[in-house]
């Protein structure tokens, strides 16, 4: 069974595409291509934004299941509201971040199958630009699961996931694959290493994760949670 960095590899090579070509549609280096095409573990946090480059299903790239080709909505799609005779969104002002059908556990982590891209969330440029965030094709609309990263973040709110900002740092909240299994956390600093915390108070359910300086290269960094809806 040919692994995920194989088959991105193989998919690169359909395209005549070079490490250094599909590393620029990803945002990233050659290099960063060259070491998930060797399957180094810490670099597996890129598959989604390659998948998106290649327009195949992550579940594609992954464990080599049966690719269905899924389109994300494109701005003709999106009516202002309140726009006069439902005037169409400008493309040049909203663009549309894939959502996928997948859930990032704020409790005891959720197990990864199949992941694919459902539909689109409207965003607009502006507001990307503003926030310093990449491309809309490099971000992602996951869903919160679980109550232990209340009240920062509640169960079912929708999320934005920032996939090329997987260089851990402090304070800072991540969807994070760890022995299959996706979690939202905050990732600490201490002297000691790194560890995931909860916000929830509540440390008898949701006690801190030691993760260590020495391990940090062992977890799976998807992205970081830099947006989140809710409700007044």
């Amino acid at each position: 069974m040919k692994t995920l960095g194989e088959r991105v590899k193989e998919e690169r090579k359909k395209r005549r595409w070079s490490q250094a070509d599909l590393g620029a549609k990803v945002g990233v280096s050659q290099a960063a291509i060259s070491e998930i095409e060797r399957d180094v573990p810490k670099s597996s946090g890129l598959v989604i934004p390659i998948a998106k480059a290649f327009k195949v299903d992550v579940s594609y790239l992954t464990d080599g299941k049966e690719n269905i080709s899924r389109q994300v909505a494109d701005n003709s799609d999106i009516v202002i509201i309140g726009g006069q005779n439902g005037e169409v969104a400008d493309p040049k002002e909203y663009v549309m971040i894939p959502r996928y059908d997948v859930r990032g556990s704020c409790g005891e982590g959720i197990d990864v199958n199949e992941v694919t891209i459902v539909d689109g969330m409207p965003m607009p440029v502006a507001w990307l630009r503003a926030q310093n965030l990449p491309e809309a094709h490099l971000l992602a609309v996951i869903e919160a699961s679980g109550d232990s990263m209340q009240p920062t973040i509640e169960d079912g709110q929708t999320l934005i996931v920032n996939t090329v900002d997987i260089e851990p740092k402090s304070t800072k909240i991540y969807l994070i694959c760890i022995d299959g299994k996706l979690f939202i956390k905050r990732l600490i600093y201490t002297p000691t290493g790194w560890i995931m915390r909860s916000d929830n108070q509540n440390k008898s359910n949701y006690p801190d994760f030691v993760i260590g300086s020495e391990n940090l290269d062992n977890i799976d960094i998807q992205g970081r949670v830099v947006w989140k809806s809710g409700m007044l």
